[in-house]
């Protein structure tokens, strides 16, 4: 089945009863990154931003059907004087990548994160998905010389570790 044009699509922000898609979205990126995430939590997770705006915000693609998606997650930046926008998940449906969803999708994204204040989008690429960097560099950002930590708060207070 083919893409509809990207001029018949809509990029609009989810509302409460998109939750279901929205979630089949998401489980499906995961599979696909090898993710492991709470069926439960990434509900909550999603209710989260779908019920408090200022947290963020989340698009969906539609055709006649939903085909993508992107999640924004606000938080605040010494660093950037202010309001940034964390590109926390964007997903296509891989039978309809290539053709221009994904760039729809981010330049909606910017648009909806520089009208709620923001002065930066932020986001990282998992490494082998060059196809996204060649989008996200096309589309203007820029690489930058770090490389991102996480920690699981309730296992780094649960006793001493290290070194």
């Amino acid at each position: 089945m083919k893409s509809p044009h990207v001029e018949n699509l809509q990029v609009q922000t989810a509302g409460s009863d998109d939750l279901e898609a929205i979630l089949s979205l998401l489980r499906m990126q995961y599979a696909e990154h090898a993710i492991v995430v709470s069926p439960a939590l990434l509900a909550e997770a999603a209710r989260g931003v779908l019920g408090h705006p200022g947290r963020g915000a989340i698009l969906l693609a539609r055709g006649p059907e939903v085909l993508g998606m992107a999640a924004l997650a606000y938080l605040w930046s010494l660093e950037h004087g202010g309001r940034v926008a964390w590109l926390d998940e964007m997903f296509v449906l891989p039978a309809h990548r290539g053709r221009g969803i994904g760039r729809l999708l981010l330049r909606v994204a910017l648009v909806v994160a520089q009208k709620a204040g923001c002065r930066v989008a932020q986001l990282e690429v998992v490494q082998g998905h060059e196809r996204a960097e060649h989008l996200y560099r096309r589309e203007g950002f820029a690489s930058v010389a770090r490389r991102r930590w996480n920690c699981s708060l309730a296992a780094a207070l649960e006793g001493p570790h290290g070194e």
